[in-house]
């Protein structure tokens, strides 16, 4: 047995929030169905390593677990072992090699060599940390040589808070669905996340400096424009003026820049350390343990705290970094989402313009679009006003007025149904607004989505005001691939369909059918259909 088995005491546990039980759950019935190969995606700070740890923790047999980075591979081991308390649980590292263990937590480079996969063993579950990363070649030579890409073989689970790449490879190489997936907006709403706000700070930055290669900017190239440009002596007077006393984390291009952003702090008084991937591991351990502490106030990184670095009490980014790639940027900014006692919020300062340009921002986080985050707006702000709510300046978990006609007024076509609302999503899904079991007096809804041919999904952790449900069951909508319904589709006024008509026969709606337009024949059957859901969901919370 391992030495991680042994620290920690047997009934050592973490509780699930609900929606890590729900993503259980679902992965799960998704390998009831037979999908071997599943995606989950969740944003940073959410716990997925939690997640994989009890979906391990509760399966039989063997399990593996594969990372590609150091400080991923320790977090797992870790998690794990406070998660299961008892499992016994090995590192195959470089010439670290406990490949007997019950739970393997192993390096993809180690298992790209010759003969390390085959000398692991079987598995009945392999999870793939850091998801995004599993279409590269190293990926899918190790999960090729494990079984997994076979038709029997294990159950295969990689967890990501972006499904997407930089390069634009299909993850569906990989994976073959998408089981669970959360929103960040969803998050915040819920309180599981902080609102994050961010602040442009002028500088001379010019991107037309900048070279790009394989769509992005490349880091020798943003260094060097730093370097010319007053960003990093911005950088030091914007943290002074706008987040004196946060732990901050900054995003640099290049190891140079890291060091002289961090000397320059140091200089204006800040407590300061750079850290690299070429920073020794017990020397970077030593520096990120005194940010911790709060010794070290900001802590200058390139690119090697973009994934897998979990440090809640950092509550704002210095951002001199610019991307096109919005799974780049959403690695960045997530760092600093996770909540915390005594954090307020989160703070980005943007270096190099990146609203004006047309570059990945923080409304890239809930998918808003481009430059419809205000300057200094929090990200809750800008997706309220995004939905045409009127702005209310109270914390999320305030009680927020009732707006009665607010899903009418909806350039989505949300329909009511049995007390509750549905939206169409598209051929095989729909989503639904149920009213929270109560007295009736309180704006309370709970989000489902349901798919054709299955039970009905919860999507949303505890009730929401009907803004927040709506507002979730679009954005759950569109990160399953879903074609909302729009009141103002120009097919809508079309003539209804002789298929239409004849299914609305089939129904009893036959009295409806003179002078029915295509749209609202669909309507019409979209009402009929989650009357019934909605219903059986109303019964079932009583």
């Amino acid at each position: 047995m391992s030495a991680l088995a042994l620290e920690m005491p047997a009934d050592s546990s973490l509780p699930l929030r609900p929606y890590q039980a729900q993503a259980l759950d679902a992965i799960n019935g998704a390998h009831a169905r037979g999908v071997t190969r599943q995606l989950v995606v969740l944003p940073t700070g959410s716990g997925k390593t939690v997640v994989f740890s009890s979906l391990v923790s509760r399966r039989s047999g063997r399990a593996l677990i594969l990372a590609h980075r150091d400080e991923l591979i320790q977090q797992a081991a870790q998690k794990l072992a406070v998660v299961s308390g008892s499992l016994d649980i090995g590192i195959v590292k470089a010439r670290q090699d406990d490949r007997d263990a019950r739970v393997v937590v192993a390096s993809v480079q180690t298992l790209a060599q010759p003969g390390r996969v085959e000398r692991l063993g079987d598995f009945s579950t392999v999870i793939v940390d850091e998801a995004h990363h599993a279409v590269a070649s190293t990926y899918m030579d190790v999960l090729d040589r494990l079984g997994c890409m076979g038709e029997s073989g294990p159950l295969t689970a990689g967890f990501t808070a972006t499904a997407g790449r930089s390069d634009k490879v299909a993850l569906g190489a990989v994976w073959q669905e998408v089981t669970y997936q959360r929103g960040i907006i969803q998050m915040i709403a819920e309180g599981y996340l902080c609102d994050i706000r961010a602040m442009q700070i002028g500088t001379d930055f010019d991107l037309g400096n900048v070279q790009v290669r394989a769509g992005d900017y490349t880091d020798s190239s943003i260094g060097a424009e730093l370097e010319r440009s007053d960003a990093l002596g911005a950088a030091v007077k914007a943290y002074r003026e706008h987040a004196a006393g946060r732990l901050t984390v900054a995003f640099t291009p290049t190891i140079a820049t890291a060091h002289a952003l961090a000397e320059k702090l140091r200089a204006a008084g800040v407590p300061a350390e750079a850290v690299s991937g070429k920073t020794p591991t017990d020397e970077r351990r030593a520096i990120l343990a005194r940010l911790h502490r709060g010794e070290t106030r900001v802590v200058a990184n390139a690119q090697v705290l973009t994934e897998g670095w979990d440090e809640p009490a950092v509550s704002c980014a210095l951002m001199l970094r610019p991307t096109k790639s919005a799974p780049a940027f959403v690695q960045m900014a997530g760092r600093i989402l996770r909540s915390f006692v005594g954090k307020d919020d989160a703070l980005l300062l943007d270096l190099t313009d990146s609203a004006e340009l047309g570059l990945a921002t923080i409304a890239t986080l809930a998918g808003l679009p481009p430059g419809s985050v205000k300057k200094g707006q929090s990200l809750l702000d800008a997706a309220e006003d995004q939905a045409g709510i009127e702005k209310q300046k109270i914390a999320v978990a305030a009680v927020r007025t009732r707006h009665v006609d607010l899903l009418r007024r909806s350039e989505l076509r949300w329909l009511e149904a049995e007390g509750g609302w549905v939206l169409s999503a598209g051929a095989d899904q729909v989503m639904l607004l149920v009213p929270a079991p109560g007295d009736g007096t309180e704006d309370a809804w709970t989000v489902w989505r349901k798919a054709k041919g299955c039970l009905p999904t919860l999507e949303s952790g505890k009730p929401l005001t009907l803004d927040w449900a709506r507002g979730v069951g679009e954005e759950v909508a569109r990160a399953q691939g879903g074609v909302l319904a729009r009141a103002a589709a120009p097919w809508r006024d079309r003539e209804a369909t002789p298929a239409q008509a004849a299914a609305l026969e089939r129904m009893g709606y036959a009295d409806r059918l003179p002078g029915l337009t295509r749209g609202g024949a669909a309507d019409l059957m979209t009402a009929h259909y989650a009357a019934k859901d909605i219903r059986k969901l109303r019964k079932a919370a009583r």
